[in-house]
């Protein structure tokens, strides 16, 4: 919910030499294969380098307001716990490490990052995902879950969601 994953891998491939007209904005939550128009090999051999030349999870711009919203937050008294699914094969250590110099980077106040593709691992009252298998996942563990609305989502059914991360902060708080 933080990180532009969408523009800054669209940004690697296209200096890596992919075509950016063959490139189109994912439309749903598998977009390996379907959406970005590369097999899975090739979208997991792709991702795999642009973690290890230290682009994914390193470039890239945060999500609008994302910083200030969570920072926010944090002041108010609230625990912020970042779990996201980075633990990408070949580039497991690497993905963290880009990943915390990235919060750092951008001055993010957070009390723990956990990579896993388990979003209810954390000991968190509250979530925001794009994805929603997790945001079901969640809820069935007790965590009040929101689906954050984009492109590759907007046909799917869950409780609650929200348009924007400051709509989220919003009901949260």
């Amino acid at each position: 919910m933080l990180y532009n994953f969408v523009d800054t891998f669209r940004d690697y491939l296209v200096g890596s030499g992919y075509d950016p007209k063959s490139l189109i904005v994912p439309t749903c939550w598998h977009f390996p294969t379907v959406d970005w128009g590369l097999t899975a090999s090739e979208f997991s051999n792709q991702f795999t380098l642009s973690i290890l030349n230290e682009v994914m999870f390193i470039k890239g711009d945060p999500e609008i307001e994302s910083r200030d919203l969570f920072n926010k937050m944090s002041e108010l008294g609230a625990t912020n716990v970042f779990i996201t699914a980075r633990a990408h094969k070949g580039a497991e250590n690497k993905s963290r490490e880009s990943t915390e110099r990235w919060l750092d980077d951008w001055g993010f106040k957070y009390d723990e990052l956990i990579i896993s593709d388990d979003k209810t691992v954390g000991n968190t009252d509250f979530m925001i995902d794009d994805k929603p298998e997790n945001i079901v996942d969640c809820t069935m563990h007790g965590i009040d879950a929101f689906l954050w609305r984009r492109p590759w989502n907007h046909s799917s059914r869950v409780l609650q969601d929200c348009a924007t991360i400051a709509q989220y902060c919003n009901q949260i708080l």
